[in-house]
């Protein structure tokens, strides 16, 4: 037993237990990093499909602690850092080869910041670069003309790595055609295509797989499997006429102008017929598996030990060599998995309507989770803890109610293994505190003291989520007003996101901030409609906006704003709430495309105000 009457018991272990690393398995910063991004994204659109009557079932272990060796490394790798400082290098390259109609042979990054770049012809870099032979050398922040703008080079990807440890990437667009020769190019191949799926840079490019598909690529959500007689319709339909005067693509995206962003072509099981590309055209880019250098193609070609030559023309060698990405088919599936992860499966509701009907009033001491996360008294004033992670430990504690242990709450407040002396003097910490804010009667305390595993916590410590679930269950079956009447204190507490401003790992790995945001536009749509049916237009809007705090651009929720909107006959008002959707899908990484449900919507009440 501990000085501070904790027993000690060894926390659990985080480390993954996948073996080799994931920066290490997938062999390239670009997959890592954008798979973490990715999996934000694709939770949030998925979310905002996400009906009022449902709830979300937890993630498996298994995959929980896969995502958590994934988030660990890429942070611990610098990934995200990496791929930021490389987008602000090429556009800053850009600036000046763009116009000129030139572009990037191939560009390296590392994780200390260092970037070089080999372009295709001799011009003076622009500020912050100096020229080092044929290449360019980044040497201080770049200056960027467009940091907000569209990136002029979306089919940028990673090939592999240098001796030294610099990142290699090539804009499969410039290069025009990729073949890949050596025994494994069918892994090499899978992961470029893998990387432009999950691609920071290339989130626009349709990317379609030709032939046998042994990889399952076409699981990808945006890469799709054709059969090689589809091909020249599909390559017809991705080429397009520049504009008069265009050099390039990616001088008219350096201007300004909006190009057709590349269709990519791949192929893991050999080579495919394609047709050569006309002056003046925006035409598909390739990517395919080869026996032989054709010439006059970029390559990569197998050099021996591991390594590959990168070779662009007949006569302009780049003479860089790497170790290129490779991915498996397990791999592959292992990358698949994870972005599709059951963190998002969504099962109907079964709870039972509620026969207590009492008001829902504060607490002696709230954990707030619905936005910032902080402990507050009855009164609403903040309680402050010696120790930050008291904090994280009790708004652990009050969504684990069940099986809540010592070696779990360990594993999950910190990465890595802690002493038990420093969990239980955080554990001491939490529950000083709050006796001296909020004692309890008797001899009850916060957290009891137990020489067990078990972490009791006393159940009048509630959290905002704890009082909106009770409003929702409460609410349910009773009529509209008597609904309004119970959902809307509880509809107060909602701040924003949960767990907004806070560094914890573990709420999203484990689906809780999913969880709660379910709750919280469930509960906010509920009121919604009662309103509607009220006819109390304000309450819509005030409770949907309370909703769009947690989840902007929730479809259920914009629906029904757009239908509060029109009954009044504010179609200005209708026109607002659709540029207001349309701006937060556009300011995601990925962009992402309007609902078709409710495109119909729109356009369903813009018609009947029109009179049909």
């Amino acid at each position: 037993v501990s000085p501070e009457g904790e027993p000690d018991v060894r926390g659990g272990s985080s480390e993954s237990s996948t073996g080799r690393g994931w920066v290490e398995m997938a062999g390239t910063t670009m997959i890592a990093a954008g798979v973490v991004a990715a999996l934000a994204v694709r939770r949030r659109r998925r979310l905002r499909a996400v009906p009022a009557d449902v709830v979300l079932r937890r993630p498996e272990p298994g995959v929980v602690e896969f995502e958590r060796a994934v988030v660990a490394e890429v942070i611990a790798s610098g990934a995200a850092d990496q791929m930021v400082t490389l987008d602000l290098a090429v556009r800053s390259a850009m600036d000046v080869l763009g116009p000129a109609g030139g572009g990037i042979r191939w560009v390296s990054s590392a994780p200390t910041g260092a970037v070089r770049l080999r372009p295709d012809r001799l011009l003076d870099p622009p500020d912050g670069w100096v020229v080092e032979g044929s290449e360019w050398v980044l040497t201080t922040a770049p200056t960027v003309s467009n940091s907000g703008g569209v990136f002029p080079c979306p089919a940028l990807c990673q090939i592999g790595a240098t001796d030294d440890g610099h990142e290699v990437f090539v804009d499969l667009e410039h290069l025009d055609r990729l073949i890949v020769i050596g025994d494994d190019a069918d892994r090499v191949v899978a992961g470029i295509a893998v990387a432009l799926a999950v691609s920071p840079f290339a989130d626009r490019c349709p990317i379609v797989h030709v032939g046998d598909d042994a990889f399952s690529l076409g699981s990808f959500e945006t890469i799709r499997s054709l059969r090689p007689s589809e091909l020249l319709m599909e390559w017809t339909a991705g080429t397009h006429p520049l504009p008069l005067g265009a050099a390039s693509a990616a001088s008219v995206r350096c201007a300004g102008g909006d190009a057709w962003d590349p269709l990519i072509v791949v192929s893991t099981s050999g080579p495919v017929a394609v047709p050569d590309r006309e002056t003046g055209q925006v035409a598909p880019v390739s990517v395919t598996v080869a026996s032989a250098d054709t010439g006059g193609v970029a390559s990569l070609s197998a050099i021996g030990s591991g390594w590959w030559s990168l070779e662009v023309g007949e006569s302009q060698r780049s003479g860089i060599v790497v170790r290129p990405a490779m991915l498996d088919r397990d791999e592959v599936a292992m990358i698949d998995d994870l972005l599709t992860g059951p963190e998002t499966v969504a099962v109907a509701s079964d709870v039972p309507a509620s026969a207590k009907r009492t008001p829902i009033g504060r607490p002696a001491a709230m954990v707030r989770l619905l936005g910032d996360v902080r402990v507050e008294s009855a009164d609403g004033s903040e309680i402050a803890f010696e120790r930050a992670k008291s904090v994280e430990l009790l708004a652990w504690l009050t969504t684990h109610r069940e099986r809540p242990t010592r070696s779990r709450a360990r594993a999950a407040l910190w990465e890595v293994d802690v002493r038990a002396a420093t969990f239980s003097n955080v554990v001491s910490d939490a529950r000083r505190t709050l006796a001296r804010v909020a004692p309890l009667d008797g001899e009850r305390e916060w957290i009891a003291r137990t020489l067990t595993e078990e972490l009791a916590l006393d159940p009048s410590l509630r959290s905002d989520a704890d009082l909106l679930r009770e409003a929702r269950e409460q609410a349910r079956g009773l009529a509209a007003v008597e609904a309004v009447e119970i959902l809307r204190p509880a509809l107060t507490l909602i701040e924003g996101l949960p767990f907004s401003g806070s560094a914890f790992t573990w709420p999203d790995l484990e689906g809780i901030t999913s969880e709660l945001v379910v709750l919280a536009t469930g509960a906010a749509a509920e009121m919604a409609r009662h309103c509607l049916e009220l006819g109390d237009l304000a309450g819509v809007v005030w409770s949907t906006g309370q909703g769009l705090k947690v989840l902007p651009g929730h479809e259920e929720l914009i629906a029904l704003r757009l239908r509060a909107r029109a009954a009044t006959g504010d179609m200005a008002g209708v026109r607002q709430e659709w540029a207001s959707y349309e701006r937060v899908l556009a300011d995601e990484w990925t962009g992402g495309e309007p609902a078709p449900e409710l495109i119909d919507l729109r356009q369903e009440l813009l018609t009947a105000r029109r009179g049909g």
